[in-house]
């Protein structure tokens, strides 16, 4: 893309990838996150449910309770830190973006420095499985 040129055509693609490169994946990514997070909840009060009717020991119930809250916390952790990668990764180069494209003067970022939000965003591509690797701890136990 050719940032000097301030023409329809440049500026209608950087709304096009300001709008469907990070606003609507940010929506998508939050509604199946939080859908996700909502199952994890329900199957954690179904096993809260079933404990308290079939479990005869004390112990085994605080057992089967913690397991299930920590496996809540990492997995909110978890969504949290996806999703705050794909804003960190995504949102410098969009806003570069908008902002070369709709000021009036060339270059109000040098050629060099935009470089960097740039390959920045192409990072996200790998940031997922690198944060599921590191904070799910199945991985491990493999």
């Amino acid at each position: 893309m050719n940032w000097e040129l301030k023409i329809d055509g440049n500026r209608s693609y950087i709304f096009y990838l300001f709008t469907f490169g990070l606003i609507v994946p940010t929506a998508v990514i939050l509604v199946s996150y939080s859908n996700i997070l909502r199952e994890v909840r329900k199957v954690k009060s179904e096993i809260k449910k079933g404990a308290n009717l079939k479990t005869t020991r004390l112990f085994h119930q605080k057992q089967l309770s913690f397991q299930t809250e920590a496996a809540e916390k990492r997995s909110t952790v978890m969504v949290a830190v996806m999703i705050g990668a794909f804003l960190v990764a995504w949102t410098p180069y969009s806003i570069l973006a908008l902002v070369e494209t709709f000021n009036g003067k060339n270059y109000a970022v040098s050629p060099v420095l935009a470089t960097v939000p740039s390959l920045f965003a192409k990072t996200s591509s790998v940031l997922n499985p690198i944060i599921y690797g590191f904070l799910n701890t199945q991985v491990f136990q493999v």
